[in-house]
């Protein structure tokens, strides 16, 4: 799930309503030029993600306290919410996560030494994401 917050301060940072890199692009509509955002809508913030040579798509901001409220209300309940930056760097340690990198092409060709293990350009999308372990219904 993109990480709303991440999204939303990088798009503060950039010079207009898009920002990425050689990988991704993300761009706001013109509605949305002034980086202002009515909170009375919090489901009407949508913008075009695209990673290169593979999809061009239409996303929606969710914030997650906004997500978790929702989950709440239909007796849910988030396992764990982690932003999937921090989630990737805690468990480069764990064999069968680095096995399941490795098998997804995410460390090159696997021979790497990965501890000094960094993200380069190809993998800076994943800070826009959020990781969460699924929802726990709280009530039958």
């Amino acid at each position: 799930m993109p990480d709303a917050y991440v999204i939303i301060k990088k798009l503060g940072e950039a010079e207009g309503p898009a920002f990425g890199n050689s990988v991704y692009w993300i761009q706001f509509d013109e509605e949305f030029s002034q980086k202002k955002f009515k909170s009375s809508s919090p489901f009407d913030i949508n913008y075009n993600f695209r990673l290169e040579d593979a999809v061009v798509c239409p996303e929606w901001i969710v914030l997650i306290n906004i997500f978790k409220s929702l989950a709440e209300e239909y007796d849910f309940e988030l396992v764990f919410v982690k932003n999937n930056h921090e989630f990737v760097h805690e468990n480069m340690k764990k064999p069968e996560y680095v096995d399941l990198m490795r098998r997804l092409g995410a460390l090159g060709d696997g021979n790497q030494d990965l501890s000094g293990f960094f993200f380069p350009v190809s993998l800076c999308l994943f800070f826009e994401f959020v990781a969460y372990s699924g929802l726990n219904q709280l009530s039958l």
